[in-house]
């Protein structure tokens, strides 16, 4: 059996990604808990009561604008794809003496649909117990790190990118069940904890326009694999089928001779070929059996893609970490430890080698890698730019970069600044973020696996074919506006340097009157060949109308 060189880097089960592009958070949004672009609309809802209430209601149309057959055509334009997204966002704060409590619930087609549990997007409850410490608990979103816009030391929330990376950074963080505890002096040091009983692995489209191409790859395999054991189990049943029927043809015409010559001889024969039948036909009913258990089980496996995730509804998936923040004469810093697992899962392709037992697929072909990540942060000012830096270093459990099924220990960083220009209200963010797989030397081709592995196909999970074990990409956002902020463009653009990946997003906005605003944006997606990691998206570009209502 064999597998595509595109499995071969680390498959990411039945709605991962290939490459690191989502372990990236290409992101515009403020970093704080907000709606959109604007940040938390409850600014414009003014009371004095401790009780509020805001929210807000969009709409937009999307039109892709470069899809393509299954012979690679690009359609028409009466044939174009559309999609709709209509949203409703409702907040709700309370403020007393001693504590805070915010909620928010968010109606879209995702949260009224597979993941019923967003409606509640997130809520926190805290309490002062003095000037220095407060408690909080909640389904909560804590974001970690100075970078702006772009993250590597902020890992308790995972992401959702059923809608690839056009949600902003802080909307497309999904909230978890959190405890957390921060402690600050007057000074600007702070000292903050959190826990989490569980973990919620990224979440990516298993269908449709935005579904990896590792996703696809991958249940392609695991498909393969079961229709190979399938086929094979079939031909069994249809062999044991045939020696069944052969048997009791000989054991009739045994058994008539006996009838007519009843010799001894002829009698030991028939009682023979009669006992030869009986287990043949034994024989038949356990192959049947083997077959029609195993198309049940497989079929259920490629019907729901999410059985062969590991449940990391456990305490074994909690996660915790430590961070402090300080300032040191004019430089913002801290630093930061985190315990937890990746939220995407590695595939042991070695399972696929043997798909007798689909049990053992659903248990062992996808894992989440534990992580420790040890994180140093930044931020000061230099001359006229907003400077800012993390830099992180990932701990995995194979420090010795030999084992082909978990990742590797690896060097993570983001650093940019960003300036407002002598040009009208021009602002430039410019960001770089990075990657390097440590001890990459002792990334397997597959020469040192064993044949078995060999013959499938098999390569170390983060096994690059053009050797390529960095990944970095520069990521630049220019703002300018008029009229009072009520014209806005917004043009946001990444490119992949090793990998030749370019995406444009550009966005036009008008604030009709209050808190009406209408929107034109789109995305444009380039990619030099099949080895690029937007690959899977290329003909995904889009255009789109869209109509916000803040109140």
């Amino acid at each position: 059996m064999k597998f595509s060189k595109k499995l071969l880097s680390c498959l990411l089960g039945a709605s991962m990604l290939s490459g690191a592009v989502f372990a990236d958070d290409f992101g515009f949004d403020d970093g704080g808990s907000g709606f959109g672009d604007s940040g938390d609309f409850s600014e414009s809802s003014s009371s004095s009561s401790a009780l509020s209430v805001n929210g807000e209601a969009v709409m937009e149309g999307r039109l892709y604008v470069d899809k393509r057959d299954s012979d690679g055509d690009r359609f028409k334009f009466a044939d174009f794809p559309t999609d709709v997204f209509p949203m409703l966002r409702l907040g709700i704060d309370y403020t007393g003496a001693y504590t805070d409590f915010s909620a928010k619930i968010k109606l879209n087609k995702y949260s009224l649909g597979n993941y019923k549990q967003d409606i509640l997007e997130e809520f926190t409850a805290r309490v002062y117990v003095n000037s220095n410490l407060q408690l909080e608990a909640g389904k909560m979103k804590v974001v970690w790190g100075k970078g702006d816009k772009l993250h590597v030391l902020d890992n308790f929330n995972a992401n959702d990118y059923t809608d690839y990376i056009i949600p902003d950074y802080i909307d497309r963080r999904i909230a978890e069940p959190m405890f957390r505890a921060v402690f600050s002096t007057e000074s600007g040091f702070k000292l903050e904890g959190i826990y989490t009983p569980t973990m919620t692995p990224d979440r990516l489209a298993t269908s449709g326009t935005w579904q990896p191409l590792a996703t696809k790859t991958l249940s392609a395999a695991v498909t393969q694999a079961a229709a190979t054991q399938l086929a094979t189990l079939n031909a069994t049943q249809a062999a044991t089928a045939v020696a069944m029927a052969n048997a009791a043809t000989a054991a009739q015409a045994a058994a008539a001779k006996a009838q007519a010559d009843p010799t001894p001889e002829n009698k030991a024969a028939a009682a023979a070929a009669a006992e030869a039948a009986q287990a043949y036909t034994k024989a038949y009913g356990t192959a049947f059996a083997s077959y029609m258990n195993y198309q049940t089980a497989a079929l259920s496996l490629m019907s729901d893609s999410t059985s062969i995730y590991p449940d990391t509804f456990s305490f074994k998936y909690g996660q915790a970490g430590l961070r402090t923040t300080f300032t040191l004469g004019p430089i913002d810093l801290g630093a930061s430890y985190y315990y937890g697992h990746y939220k995407q899962p590695t595939a042991n392709l070695s399972v696929l080698a043997d798909a007798s037992n689909i049990d053992n697929i659903k248990k062992n072909l996808l894992h989440f890698d534990r992580v420790q990540i040890f994180g140093l942060e930044a931020a000061f000012i230099l001359w006229r730019f907003n400077t800012r830096a993390e830099f992180a270093y990932n701990l995995t459990e194979d420090t010795a970069g030999d084992d082909p099924w978990v990742k590797n220990n690896s060097l993570a960083w983001v650093g940019g600044f960003d300036i407002d220009l002598p040009i009208h209200n021009v602002n430039l963010n410019v960001q770089e973020q990075g990657s390097y797989i440590l001890k990459n030397d002792k990334i397997d081709s597959g020469d040192s696996l064993s044949a078995a592995y060999k013959k499938a196909g098999l390569k170390d999970c983060e096994y690059d074919a053009k050797g390529r074990y960095t990944n970095n990409k520069i990521v630049v956002a220019l703002t300018d506006s008029w009229d009072h902020e009520k014209t806005k463009v917004d043009i946001k653009g990444i490119w992949g340097i090793e990998r030749s990946d370019v995406i444009v997003m550009p966005k036009l906005s008008r604030n009709i009157f209050d808190g009406f605003d209408l929107s034109v944006s789109g995305l444009f997606i380039w990619c030099k060949d099949e080895n690029s990691e937007f690959n899977g998206w290329e003909h995904n570009s889009f255009v789109t109308l869209g109509a916000k209502y803040q109140f």
